[in-house]
């Protein structure tokens, strides 16, 4: 007796509870039709409620059997109850299981019945693969081995099925994963491919392109190159364009900088890539691009300090050396004039003292400008 659950489980991991077609299943229930000259061969599943018929040749009935019928209908219901035994009916008209049954008493007019339930490594039988005729009779040894044959050509299939089926649910899975991981990623990441007919257009985009153009769309993976060139500010545009088109011909590293249109503002960006060639002789473009406009204000904040330090402090320093220079000269100093050096030197000494405050609380708060800036871009 196998378990429920684990029989339903099992039968919804290869995916065949579907209205697609399935040639190959299509072709082994006619085999079955043919080589044991019967107007009707199945292949079936049973789930919980209903017995769905995947594949069904029928060259006689005015009426076809449905694709799918409840289950407490179907005499596939029965078959599996013994996975490992073909069952037969040789006349269902005379069988208490089936007397009542619509498919007997009404058309296709079931007599004859044999069902190979298709078991799975694990045993457990997902439905039958079936012969019915409308007249009573019975199967040699040789049409029960037919049918043995065929299950396990129809079980080798489904289970190559589903490794397919399997692998392609991992891709899409891992595809996700990758996607979301991307998306979290606090820097823009893209695939542009360029056509050998030089048309560009975006394969891949995160989400936080979107956040950092907002021309781009994330909802759709082609979009035009167009809509990154409109976000890039006026003045460094072609510059962009000439940059990337060289990426492009030379298959090149990327590593620019310019700006992008933010309202009536503009933020830097850097963008590092490379370009790859491939087999059809069109190019591929994979990039990332960062905000540094922190990066920016900090080499602006570091030129202002050598600024400060050449201009600013210069004259303290002038004339703390204009002093030394006339001590150096004197050959011997009395005691009113070694006064009034130091004296000078301590008023030298608390101008750049005032200076250095100045230039620290200057700092200070373009240190401030700079931590509230990143955090906007957070």
């Amino acid at each position: 007796m196998t378990n429920r659950i684990e029989r339903l489980n099992e039968l919804d991991s290869y995916g065949v509870l579907n209205h697609k077609q399935d040639e190959e299943l299509n072709d082994l229930a006619k085999i079955a039709s043919l080589a044991l000259n019967v107007p009707i061969a199945q292949i079936t599943f049973v789930h919980d409620e209903f017995t769905f018929v995947k594949a069904n040749i029928d060259v006689v009935s005015t009426e076809s059997i449905p694709g799918r019928v409840k289950r407490r209908e179907s005499f596939c219901h029965h078959s599996i109850k013994n996975p490992k035994e073909t069952m037969i009916v040789n006349d269902a008209s005379k069988d208490s299981r089936f007397i009542n049954n619509p498919f007997v008493n009404s058309d296709p007019h079931i007599r004859f019945y044999a069902g190979k339930p298709l078991t799975t490594p694990a045993g457990n039988p997902l439905g039958t693969i079936c012969v019915i005729d409308n007249k009573p009779r019975n199967l040699s040894l040789g049409e029960k081995q037919l049918l043995d044959i065929l299950s396990k050509k129809i079980m080798a299939y489904l289970n190559n099925k589903r490794k397919l089926l399997n692998q392609e649910n991992k891709i899409i899975d891992d595809a996700l994963r990758l996607q979301n991981l991307t998306d979290r990623l606090p820097v823009g990441i893209f695939q542009l491919d360029k056509s050998n007919q030089n048309n560009l257009r975006f394969k891949f985009l995160n989400k936080t392109m979107k956040e950092m153009c907002p021309s781009v769309n994330t909802n759709k993976s082609s979009e035009s190159i167009e809509i990154l060139f409109s976000s890039i500010y006026p003045d460094d545009k072609n510059r962009f364009i000439n940059h990337l088109n060289e990426s492009f011909d030379n298959l090149s590293f990327s590593n620019i900088q310019f700006r992008i249109k933010k309202g009536n503002n503009c933020a830097w960006f850097a963008m590092k890539g490379n370009v790859e060639r491939r087999t059809d002789g069109s190019k591929t473009f994979y990039a990332s691009i960062r905000n540094i406009d922190n990066q920016i204000e900090y080499e602006k904040t570091l030129e202002q300090i050598a600024f400060d330090i050449s201009h600013v402090l210069r004259r303290p320093v002038s004339s703390l050396s204009g002093l030394v220079n006339l001590v150096d000269t004197k050959e011997k100093l009395n005691k009113k004039e070694l006064l009034e050096y130091i004296g000078l030197v301590k008023t030298v000494s608390t101008e750049m003292e005032s200076y250095t405050r100045k230039l620290n609380d200057i700092y200070q708060k373009k240190k401030e400008i700079i931590t509230n800036h990143n955090k906007s871009y957070t």
